[in-house]
């Protein structure tokens, strides 16, 4: 007999062992998961009209607070720098490396064409927000639906299903990574982020503006970012240019990679081949992540709510609380406990992925993920 939402006790999702029978059950068809469609429908019984209402007053209001924010940091950065006070760079960069973070909030919403009422209006400041953190945004709104439709998948355009580490890389972490202190890995892992997370992110297929263009979508993305840096030098100087809005770009995706590393932790599932039939399951596979309710607020709950924003893509993040409400209320069971974005969820996560992938087998399909809930 399929069981339903119910009858899941919350300690099987988690638990690595309860979760791999969870999967399991999924899979062969034990357990039937809700369709988004069902999820849709109770959800529009609960709360009319709330999917398809628009505030755009609200959305103006984030978007000026998001652009004050940055603009107050932007003064500041200058007033430092014309006082020598270069002490005040690094914590300056750091405040507006989360505004960045939000502005890329607000962006991903504009590529969902959720954010304002207006297509136009979406698209048009999408594309003005996006060259400050570098997005592509043509790119990212036309294919970000692709991630929503594969996610997870061989097929989803983040390319996240496969991270085994190449031979030099597993015989440097097995030779200096592991016999090394706990405090020494973090450093190295942070170290590593802090260096190579914005040149890995920048090549992502969805928005990535290190990738060479390949459309005319893209070529255009890249004339906007060559218009917006260019008239940034031309009119405050290189150096400027550089200490005052370039810095917190690559710090702000050090933020950003939380958004990525939803999809990827302890319990990630990754099929080596598409189904539709997965689809529900790899929604509640992806884990929310917190970095504390202040910082979550200021970054607009970007990883926070990923779970709820994968079942409501057209919901824009200031929208989203009686989704997350109603979610965990009905469909609780199937959520997984959400974590904080630290080290510890790192070295479970994406770092046993990339170190210690394995295959699992479940119900004649097999699966990606790390050792440890491979071998549950």
């Amino acid at each position: 007999m399929a069981t339903t939402a119910q009858q899941i006790e919350p300690t099987e999702t988690s638990s690595l062992s309860g979760y791999r029978r969870y999967v399991e059950r999924v899979v062969r068809g034990e357990t039937v998961l809700p369709t988004v469609a069902e999820i849709t429908e109770r959800f529009r019984a609960a709360y009319p009209g709330h999917i398809e209402s628009r505030h755009d007053l609200k959305s103006a209001l984030y978007l000026i607070e998001a652009l004050v924010r940055t603009a107050a940091v932007f003064a500041l950065t200058a007033l430092a720098l014309r006082r020598g006070l270069y002490w005040a760079l690094v914590p300056l960069w750091l405040v507006q490396a989360l505004n960045y973070y939000a502005i890329g909030a607000i962006v991903h919403d504009m590529a969902h064409l959720s954010f304002f009422r207006s297509k136009t209006l979406n698209r048009v400041l999408g594309c003005a927000l996006s060259s400050i953190i570098l997005f592509r945004f043509l790119t990212l709104a036309r294919g970000h639906i692709e991630h929503h439709k594969y996610n997870q998948s061989p097929l989803d355009p983040k390319n996240q299903h496969d991270l085994g580490a190449a031979r030099a890389m597993l015989w440097a972490h097995r030779t200096l990574f592991v016999p090394a202190p706990r405090a020494i890995q973090m450093l190295i892992s942070w170290a590593w982020i802090l260096i190579f997370i914005f040149p890995v992110l920048g090549r992502n297929n969805e928005f990535g503006a290190l990738r060479r263009p390949s459309n005319r979508g893209e070529w255009l993305d890249l004339c906007l970012h060559l218009l917006f840096w260019g008239g940034a030098i031309a009119l405050l100087g290189l150096r400027p240019t550089l200490l005052i809005l370039f810095i917190p770009v690559p710090l702000s995706y050090v933020l950003l990679a939380a958004v990525f590393l939803t999809h990827i932790h302890e319990r990630s599932v990754c099929p080596l081949q598409y189904s539709e039939d997965e689809y529900e399951l790899l929604i509640f596979n992806i884990n929310n992540l917190t970095m504390g309710r202040t910082l979550d607020r200021l970054s607009f709950n970007f990883a926070r709510y990923h779970v709820e924003h994968h079942l409501f893509p057209s919901v824009p993040f200031h929208k989203l609380g009686p989704v997350v409400e109603f979610v965990h209320r009905e469909y609780g069971a199937h959520v997984l406990p959400t974590e904080r974005y630290g080290y510890g969820f790192l070295e479970r996560g994406v770092i046993a992925r990339i170190f210690e992938l394995r295959q699992f087998e479940a119900g004649g399909r097999q699966f990606n993920s790390a050792r440890p809930l491979a071998e549950a």
